[in-house]
């Protein structure tokens, strides 16, 4: 249930980061610039159809602006949040995430298998046209698609949805981390438990011995509506007890809407959950901007109007920077003939007593009678 960096696995890689929108104003230099301890940037993927995965730029109709809006490459956005241009000197995974297929049309919240584009095979086709460009970088991360399934707790085609995505981005030869929302806009964990293993068991092996390399992404707006610490805690729980490995991809102080006002929620909970779970955290959003979860505002100068965000996200951020998520020695062995099974004993180790039948070694017990059978601590 750990992200492993460079190989090193005597201790987990933890994710702290944040969301942005580089495509269109390339503005990761602000992350150093405000002093955010950020290992990781979630970058939002407008119009998959027509983006350049290079270094140019194209445009993309807007129709809230009733003009058309310059987007960066990827490249470009990689290459920053990377420190390979002059614009930023930090060193950070970039995630890329579609969050439209065609101009600003966005796939938040929608079923694939309901869209045109995903049905006819020209989503996974982009899909995969991204994750080529980018599978020799081993620090992009590609996530198939942001927050699906808007209505359903659980959705039936989640596994098949999400099963035919990664197979286009692992068939390209991508061995890098695959990143998968969850249902109900990703803030539902329940897919995760009840077929993340499914899906682990049926998506391609990388070819590189990294096993599957698939990490599940949450967003954690309702959970801070509606539970406490404790009960964030054992819900992360029960998904790292399923051995899958997940982040938490969103989290912000602004939970939705309600009779024409936001929703203003303390993020503390869900912050001091992640910490003891150790599962990492990206805050939404570093752009400036009016609403909850903006961390600056249009003049880029720290926001701190709901529940002091600049600041909460700044020492969230720090404190996960000092998280140690250890794998730990390898355990002593407490039995004093570690060697006392049938096929390798060289003799009975103390306190085990050896048991055969028809002149062969069977079985060694620790102790004979008692209520629950005839051999008591037996190993075959």
């Amino acid at each position: 249930t750990r992200i492993f960096k460079n190989g090193d696995t005597s201790k987990g890689w933890i994710a702290r980061g944040l969301n942005m929108m580089n495509q269109f104003d390339r503005k990761s230099s602000q992350i150093g610039s405000h002093g955010f301890n950020a290992n990781i940037v979630r970058e939002c993927v407008f119009d998959l159809k027509d983006i350049t995965f290079g270094t140019g730029t194209t445009q993309a109709w807007n129709p809230d602006s009733n003009s058309n809006v310059t987007l960066h490459g990827l490249r470009n956005l990689v290459n920053d949040n990377r420190g390979s241009s002059s614009t930023t000197s930090d060193d950070k995974v970039t995630i890329l995430v579609p969050f439209s297929y065609e101009d600003f049309d966005r796939v938040t919240g929608k079923n694939p298998y309901d869209m045109w584009y995903f049905t006819d095979g020209s989503y996974n086709n982009r899909l995969a046209a991204m994750a080529d460009a980018f599978k020799n970088d081993g620090d992009v991360w590609i996530s198939t698609w942001n927050e699906p399934y808007g209505d359903d707790w659980t959705n039936t085609s989640w596994y098949h949805d999400q099963l035919s995505m990664i197979r286009a981005i692992r068939n390209t030869g991508n061995n890098n981390p695959i990143v998968v929302c969850g249902t109900l806009f990703a803030n539902s964990m329940q897919e995760f438990l009840d077929n993340g293993q499914y899906l682990l068991n049926a998506a391609p092996n990388t070819t590189d011995g990294r096993g599957k390399n698939i990490i599940f992404d949450w967003h954690a707006y309702k959970y801070m509506e509606w539970y406490d610490q404790a009960t964030i805690e054992a819900r992360i729980q029960e998904v790292k007890d399923k051995n899958l490995c997940m982040i938490m991809g969103e989290y912000g102080p602004e939970t939705g809407w309600w009779n024409g006002a936001p929703i203003h929620i303390n993020p503390t909970a869900v912050q001091n959950a992640v910490v003891n779970k150790k599962i990492g955290g990206l805050a939404w959003y570093l752009k400036p901007g009016n609403d909850g979860n903006c961390l600056v505002w249009d003049n880029w100068t720290a926001k701190n109007d709901v529940y002091n965000w600049y600041n909460t996200v700044k020492s969230f951020l720090n404190t996960m920077s000092n998280v140690v998520d250890s794998t730990g020695s390898t355990p002593t062995n407490l039995v004093s003939n570690a060697g006392f099974e049938a096929s390798a004993a060289t003799q009975t180790p103390s306190g085990w007593t050896e048991q055969s039948w028809a002149g062969g070694v069977d079985a060694f017990y620790s102790e004979s009678g008692g209520r629950s059978g005839s051999y008591r601590g037996t190993f075959w």
